[in-house]
Order: C-alpha cells, then structure tokens, then sequence
C-alpha cells in the first residue's frame, strides 16, 4: 500500500486521540464519540468524522477505517507501538481464556474481523489496555496478505513474554 494511505491513516488516528483527549472538556467532542460509539451498528453515523479521510479509498479500505474509528470510540486510549496482540496478552495474564479467543483472530477472515475485533477491544476496555490505533488500522488493511505477516507479528507479540514465564515455570518445577 502507499505512503499516503499510511499517512492517511495517522491522520485519521491523530483526530480521533484529539476526541478522545478533548471529551471530558468541549461537548462537542463528547457528543461526536458518542456518535462514533454508535456508529458499531451503524457505520454511516461516523461519516461525519471519517468521510473526510477517505478520498481515494477502496471500499474495503474505507470499511476499515470506519471500522477503526467506531472501536476507538469503545477505548480511547493509545500507545504507540503497540499491537492488537501485544495489548491482549495482557489479557492473557488475567484469564486463561484468551488464547481460544485470540486464536479465533489471528484464524478469522477478513469479513469476520469487525466482530472478533470489536469483542477484544471492548475487554481492553475493561482493563484500560491501550494500543496503537494507526497500527490497528494498517494491520487490518494488510490482513488478507498471503504471508499472514499480521497475523504472524500479533501471535509473537501475543505469546512472546509469555513463552519466557512457562520455561521459567518448567525450569523451577522439580517433578519434571
């Protein structure tokens, strides 16, 4: 994909944060993630937010994007860096759970993204994980790829501490 749609991309992502941070104090931008919460079950309401970033999309890509902005309104907040698997690990960590269900993911088509996705954003919610939203959004542009390197990049941020605390386990457990 080109340059501009990644910088369209953090565009997008850079005026949702400004949302986000801006809605316990102008009521505008408490009433627009509002209408972005909404938008889950009815994309069109976010288009006030997002159409302007959209010139030049496909509709897959557009879907994306209206998508992305609809999940962000669940939980605004944001690190950069961090993956959609690296925030759900800690999850993980809190029930054992989570890997059935992220395993649903990492498997899912592209077209059973939104509810799969939806679902773990709204239990990073519970526990106030952030992610990397322009992440996210690239990720699931780039899902469909033939390599699965999203998939793959999620799955090790997912597993990788992890993996270091069960060798840790096997090596303290004498009755091995």
């Amino acid at each position: 994909m080109s340059t501009q749609i990644h910088q369209t991309a953090r565009d997008l992502v850079n005026s949702l944060i400004t949302l986000g941070a801006t809605q316990d104090k102008i009521s505008a931008s408490r009433a627009a993630m509002a209408k972005l919460r909404q938008a889950i079950l009815n994309p069109i309401l976010a288009a006030p937010y997002v159409a302007p970033f959209t010139e030049n999309l496909n509709e897959r890509q557009e879907d994306c994007f209206y998508l992305i902005a609809s999940l962000f309104a669940l939980n605004p907040n944001h690190q950069s860096g961090v993956s959609f698997g690296g925030a759900f690990k800690h999850l993980r960590e809190k029930s054992d759970g989570m890997d059935k269900r992220f395993s649903m993911i990492l498997g899912a088509r592209q077209e059973q993204l939104p509810d799969l996705i939806r679902h773990g954003i709204r239990l990073l919610a519970t526990e106030s994980l952030a992610l990397d939203w322009e992440k996210l959004l690239l990720d699931l542009l780039y899902w469909d790829t033939l390599n699965k390197s999203v998939q793959r990049k999620w799955a090790r941020d997912y597993y990788r501490h992890s993996e270091a605390k069960n060798s840790e386990k096997v090596e303290g457990d004498e009755s091995l």
